[in-house]
């Protein structure tokens, strides 16, 4: 069976970027007051992971955190709302957010389920044990 070159459809090939493995982001500890430098290094060094991420490429920052002193809650506040900002101006950009939260700290998952309404993100809340994750 011959076919007309002239009769088949023109078909343009679209060359789509594969999904790969998400690009990881950690931030983890208990940041107070003396330890707001450290909290702040991490989630800049989040921030520039999402910001230097290709088109459709996939971005996980993971947040395992024991305590938020007020001033370092602000600061968390802070980085999510750029986060947030970046995404709503590129939607090529894919960040999942992943709260882990130990399964007895209902200071954490308060802040989990803040953080989940307060910004429009891809969230999930994760509890873990210490114990186990070791």
């Amino acid at each position: 069976m011959r076919y007309d070159e002239e009769r088949l459809p023109i078909m343009k090939v679209i060359d789509l970027p594969l999904k790969q493995d998400a690009k990881k982001a950690k931030v983890e500890g208990a940041f107070t007051f003396l330890s707001a430098g450290e909290l702040i290094y991490q989630l800049e060094t989040a921030l520039e992971l999402v910001e230097s991420s290709r088109i459709f490429e996939m971005t996980s920052i993971s947040f395992h955190v024991s305590f938020l002193d007020v001033r370092c809650k602000k600061i968390l506040f802070n980085y999510m709302g750029q986060i947030e900002a970046l995404l709503k101006s590129d939607l090529t950009k894919e960040v999942i957010i992943e709260w882990r939260y130990d399964w007895f700290d209902d200071d954490m998952i308060e802040m989990g389920e803040l953080l989940n309404k307060f910004f429009e993100l891809n969230f999930h809340q994760i509890e873990t044990d210490r114990l186990y994750a070791m």
